[in-house]
């Protein structure tokens, strides 16, 4: 349509005002609000807390009926409970099965050996048969050895592992 160069605007249909009037006086003021309460979570500081962890409180006297080894000492507990039972007088014993297995993993870990080799021959000396003696004197367990004999890695692994030797794992981790 043509226009005038003076003419008035054309007035808007008074729904858009009304929308207009709508969003400044609603939806702004949301947002302004939303904001400040964002900024305001954000910014605080946070409440200082302690945490207490209790364990479980037992009633009376725990039983435990469980089969006891016949030889030797064993123990019976639960976390956040604590011992529970014992068996046979408690001592401290040495945890050797466990160090021999990472002797050995050790020992394969420098030494690796592939299926059906038994790896580098080990001689053994005076001092070998010196660390045999020393257990046998603890009532060890051991594998007897002499002075000059030749065994494989493979062979010190086994005696390592079956027997139990302490003397060999010595041997094989020196």
């Amino acid at each position: 349509m043509y226009r005038a160069y003076n003419a008035r605007p054309i007035p808007q249909p008074r729904q858009h005002q009304q929308k207009k009037k709508v969003w400044l006086l609603y939806v702004v003021p949301a947002i302004v609000i939303i904001g400040i309460y964002a900024a305001i979570c954000l910014l605080r500081p946070l409440i200082a807390t302690k945490t207490t962890i209790l364990p479980p409180v037992i009633s009376g006297q725990v039983n435990v009926h469980i089969p006891w080894p016949t030889v030797g000492q064993a123990a019976f507990g639960a976390d956040g409970y604590g011992l529970l039972a014992t068996h046979n007088e408690q001592k401290p014993a040495p945890t050797a099965s466990v160090t021999k297995v990472i002797t050995a993993l050790s020992v394969l870990e420098k030494m690796p050996l592939k299926k059906g080799d038994s790896g580098p021959m080990i001689t053994l000396t005076d001092k070998d048969v010196a660390i045999y003696n020393k257990y046998v004197a603890k009532d060890g367990a051991v594998v007897p050895v002499t002075a000059g004999e030749k065994i494989s890695e493979y062979q010190a692994l086994q005696a390592m592992m079956l027997p139990s030797a302490n003397n060999i794992a010595d041997t094989t981790a020196i």
